[in-house]
C-alpha cells in the first residue's frame, strides 16, 4: 500500500465491495485449500440455464478471482463448465435454426415444383 494513513479506508472500502455485491461474503474454505461458496451465493442462486446466465456467471467468478473469493483452481473449473455450456446452447440454438431453415427450404422446395 502507497499510503499506511489510509490503510483503514481501503480495507473499508474492500468489504464494502463485497457487501455489495449479494452474498458473495459467505465463502469458505475447505480442507484449507479450496474456497467454496453456498448454492444460494451463485447468480440467481442456480446453475447457469441460458446465454444470459453464462454471462453473469462469468462476470461474478471474474469478480470472485479478483478478490479471493475463490481460489484460482475453483475458477477455472467454473470457466470450463461455463464454456462447455455455452458450447452446448450455442449448438443447440444453432440446431433448432438449422432445422426451421430445412423445412423453409423444403416448402420452397415444394411451391417451386408444384
Amino acid at each position: 500500500m502507497h499510503d499506511e494513513g489510509r490503510r483503514q479506508q481501503a480495507a473499508a472500502a474492500r468489504r464494502a465491495a463485497g457487501i455489495t455485491t449479494g452474498a458473495l461474503t459467505a465463502a469458505r474454505v475447505r480442507d484449507g485449500k479450496y474456497h467454496t461458496v453456498e448454492p444460494g451465493d451463485v447468480p440467481g442462486g442456480r446453475p447457469p440455464s441460458n446465454l444470459h446466465d453464462v454471462i453473469r456467471w462469468a462476470s461474478w467468478c471474474a469478480f470472485a478471482a479478483a478478490t479471493g473469493l475463490l481460489d484460482g483452481v475453483s475458477v477455472r473449473e467454473i470457466n470450463r463448465s461455463l464454456i462447455t455450456l455455452k458450447v452446448g446452447l450455442e449448438k443447440r440454438d444453432l440446431l433448432r435454426r438449422i432445422r426451421a431453415l430445412e423445412v423453409k427450404l423444403r416448402q420452397y422446395e415444394r411451391e417451386r415444383r408444384g
